[in-house]
């Protein structure tokens, strides 16, 4: 599942035909558990609502409480399914000072059940948070408003990677996709099926590696990502910040400067690098977006980031925002005042 699941609304005849994959592995297990199994360790499986390489995604219901299940594929897939659930169990653990819960997505249930090949594969229940930033932001009618918004947002999708930094944890995959919205006010980001850990037993980093596989999504991905380098919590903080730029331009038919160039990636590089002009990049986003983006550029895999900085910026930006912006003066206007002024002083 990890990066590439696809939380498309499911038909409600509970079919998997009209969803967006022609994986026939993907299809005979979901017609399985929604047609033939229908309860899973007590949940009742409504509808499927998505899928990915991995497995399948359903809408459950356990008395009044609504969630999401997660199935995996096979056993091959439960490796991955295991790692995603050990995870959010770290996450819960009590022994964190701090709720680190409140912005990452909160398990409810997991383990094993069968699949339609009557092999045992994993399964795990989390929350529902079926709201998206980008509806709240899209149906503001102001600059000012989308604005607004999307440092709202932001701040609590800055808290929800502090927290997980906090836990030893980087996602690996930040994008859009990935977050969610809890009663229209409450950000939750999930998807942690890609999450790493950062830090050695000794509480020191990892040593970083020469080159790995590329993990996460081209769009959102840090370019050093993108390039098969070690990634680390700043990598993090790059799909954060590409997040918010596509918010910002999230009207638009091109969010991002690099979303018309997916065939081209040496061009999408390019555009992530410190060598292409920035005003490019953050169009439409306000100017302490430029200090976010500056400051990204300045460290490095060894640095904790100074998250307070970057919440402090989009404090600012989203109080310069709040103020009234000044009426434009007419042309004959301004030069009858300009004429004042030269004649005063």
């Amino acid at each position: 599942m990890g990066g590439e699941s696809t939380m498309g609304e499911a038909p409600k005849d509970g079919t998997m035909t009209e969803l967006q994959t022609d994986n026939p592995e993907i299809i005979e297990l979901t017609d399985f558990l929604v047609k033939k199994q229908k309860e899973v360790s007590g949940w009742k499986i409504e509808k499927p609502i998505g899928n990915g390489a991995n497995g399948v995604v359903l809408s459950v219901t356990k008395g009044s409480e609504k969630a999401v299940m997660k199935v995996a594929l096979n056993q091959y897939a439960s490796t991955s399914m295991e790692w995603e659930t050990s995870v959010m169990k770290h996450i819960l653990e009590p022994k964190w000072k701090d709720d680190r819960t409140r912005h990452l997505v909160r398990m409810l249930d997991y383990g094993r059940t069968k699949n339609n090949n009557g092999e045992d594969v994993s399964f795990t229940v989390m929350e529902m948070v079926p709201g998206n930033p980008v509806t709240a932001i899209a149906n503001e009618k102001t600059p000012s408003g989308v604005i607004d918004k999307v440092c709202e947002f932001g701040l609590q999708l800055l808290k929800a990677l502090y927290d997980l930094h906090s836990c030893g944890l980087i996602h690996r995959d930040i994008k859009p996709e990935n977050v969610g919205m809890y009663k229209d006010k409450l950000l939750v980001m999930y998807d942690l099926g890609m999450a790493r850990i950062f830090t050695a037993e000794n509480g020191n980093l990892r040593t970083v590696r020469s080159y790995v596989g590329m993990r996460g999504t081209d769009e959102w991905a840090n370019v050093d990502a993108e390039m098969g380098r070690d990634q680390s919590r700043v990598d993090d903080l790059w799909g954060f910040f590409y997040c918010l730029i596509e918010w910002c331009n999230c009207k638009s038919a091109k969010p991002l400067a690099w979303a018309d160039y997916d065939s081209i990636p040496d061009l999408r590089h390019l555009m992530k690098t410190s060598i292409f002009p920035a005003r490019v990049v953050l169009a439409n986003c306000p100017t302490q977006f430029f200090a976010i983006h500056f400051y990204l550029r300045s460290i490095n895999n060894d640095v904790t980031p100074d998250y307070f900085y970057i919440a402090q910026l989009l404090k600012e930006a989203k109080s310069d925002f709040r103020r009234k912006v000044p009426h434009m003066i007419d042309p004959k206007t301004f030069l009858r005042r300009q004429r004042i002024l030269e004649n005063q002083f």
